[in-house]
């Protein structure tokens, strides 16, 4: 019993690992046929298998954040919404991703607010580390104050507790 709660976060990113990907998305580190490369072994869900998802019609966006190993990780999010309308940005838990987000964020959207939603490394259309060690809590916050200087180094978004801990990160 102690080995499953202590590594309870461990068992929900494999378990989310496994019913997005098969073995053919199994991903070359060094896999020439992307613009960008990674030094840790990673799955990448096929962009097929997130067709036809109820209510989940959104544009997917990327950037290449840090894999902390000299390569580069695929991490994706959704900006909804008017650039120069106010911000809110959606943040999932585990073992989710921006899918359960797809009806709040029409909702917003439709009251005049911008929506950024993130897929965090290792869920939904981001690309998904195998060795389960790699994922650790400073890392997921290095990844997200990364995205955030790549889209909108000037992103304002009011009072966000996450600002405060990619700032302590940086």
């Amino acid at each position: 019993m102690n080995f499953i709660v202590k590594n309870a976060y461990n068992i929900m990113i494999l378990s989310t690992v496994l019913y997005s990907c098969s073995n053919d998305d199994i991903m070359n580190p060094k896999d020439d046929s992307s613009d960008q490369y990674s030094n840790v072994e990673f799955l990448r869900t096929a962009d097929d298998r997130f067709e036809n998802l109820d209510g989940y019609d959104f544009e997917p966006n990327y950037v290449f954040v840090d894999d902390f190993e000299g390569g580069k990780l695929r991490m994706h999010y959704l900006d909804e919404g008017s650039e120069n309308a106010p911000t809110i940005l959606l943040i999932h838990g585990n073992p989710t991703w921006s899918y359960q987000f797809r009806d709040v964020i029409r909702l917003l959207n439709e009251a005049g607010y911008r929506t950024i939603a993130i897929d965090l490394m290792g869920t939904g259309r981001s690309d998904k580390p195998v060795n389960l060690d790699y994922y650790t809590y400073d890392k997921h916050v290095k990844w997200v104050a990364q995205l955030f200087e790549q889209i909108d180094s000037n992103l304002e978004l009011g009072q966000v507790s996450i600002l405060d801990m990619i700032t302590e990160h940086r």
